[in-house]
């Protein structure tokens, strides 16, 4: 719902509850980026949601980039089988 809401009218506000929402499923699970995948398929695809692009896009890799510090802890954990 927040993709489809910056999408749709890319505010501050709403790039930013992208943001949160994007580095909150990023760090609680795994999977959540076969959803976010998923969803900048659709935005990259989407016709009528060009002009927000690349602006959500960058919301979007802003919010990944602060989850990075931990991707060194994620690897370990997923090395040592506690997944």
């Amino acid at each position: 719902m927040a993709l489809e809401r910056a999408a749709a009218v890319p505010s501050r506000r709403r790039l930013a509850v992208l943001g949160v929402v994007t580095a909150g499923g990023a760090m609680t699970h795994h999977f959540f980026a076969f959803t976010l995948a998923a969803g900048l398929g659709w935005l990259w695809l989407e016709p009528s949601a060009r002009p927000s692009r690349r602006r959500v896009t960058a919301a979007v890799a802003v919010a990944l980039a602060c989850c990075s510090p931990w991707l060194p802890w994620f690897v370990a954990q997923y090395r040592h089988d506690r997944y």
